[in-house]
């Protein structure tokens, strides 16, 4: 018979992506990721707990094996769910509701890792601030440091704004966890969506930049994969997902 740390180990992990604001390119970022994640192999669940169920819609018309979509529930019923996902599929992605409601903290409580997603605007600043709160509580309660890291989106990949620049020093002065890898505001990232396919169905002629796409892509996705299988992955020095909040 299996310990209770194997049968642990034999589930899959939890990715959770939650942000209090919408409009931070959540969806986009986790479907990305997941086409990602099952080209390399991995058998892949999603829970799609946005209202609008963008997941659901995006695999309505063409299925992609290796990846199932399951849609809403209640927020009572969000551990649950993920719980019983877990044991059904090598990692599992829970796309949240843009809010910091008990929903999205029953997801965080599941996750091996929590992404952030930011445009770098004070305003994504603050709304982020909110669900470091909600990662700061569930840590506490589930008496574990929950990793997390902030990953900008929709970034331009040939130009750094001011805003944004001053938004990678407010994070580093406050030693907030950052993803290195940006995701950027190419067309690519809009056109899988917009074809109802994976990323990695596209042509060249559909997309012009899908090379730069999938490289950004690849990084995004093998940096995700190695602070799942090390937390401290990345980090400038070691300091707990509680500590982090707590500054926030």
């Amino acid at each position: 018979m299996a310990s209770g740390d194997d049968q642990q180990d034999e589930l899959g992990k939890v990715l959770a992506v939650a942000s209090s604001k919408g409009g931070v390119g959540k969806s986009t970022l986790v479907m990305a990721l997941a086409s990602a994640l099952e080209n390399n192999g991995l058998d892949v669940g999603i829970l799609d707990n946005d209202p609008n169920q963008p997941v659901i819609e995006w695999l309505s018309e063409t299925k992609i094996p290796g990846i199932t979509a399951y849609p809403k529930v209640s927020d009572n019923d969000v551990f649950d769910r993920i719980d019983a996902m877990r044991r059904n599929h090598d990692i599992v992605l829970a796309d949240m509701e843009g809010s910091a409601n008990l929903g999205v903290a029953m997801a965080i409580a599941s996750a091996d890792l929590v992404l952030v997603p930011s445009q770098g605007s004070s305003l994504d600043h603050k709304e982020a601030a909110k669900t470091l709160g909600l990662i700061k509580n569930q840590s506490k309660l589930q008496r574990r440091d929950i990793p997390y890291r902030i990953v900008f989106t929709r970034t331009n990949p040939a130009i750094t704004p001011r805003s944004l620049k001053h938004a990678y020093e407010q994070l580093r002065e406050r030693n907030l966890p950052i993803l290195k890898e940006e995701f950027t505001n190419l067309d690519a990232f809009k056109l899988f969506v917009e074809e109802g396919q994976s990323l990695y169905k596209l042509n060249a002629d559909q997309a012009p930049n899908l090379k730069g796409a999938l490289a950004t892509l690849h990084r995004l996705a093998a940096e995700v994969i190695s602070i799942i299988q090390d937390p401290e992955h990345g980090l400038e020095k070691p300091t707990s997902s509680s500590e982090h909040a707590e500054e926030a």
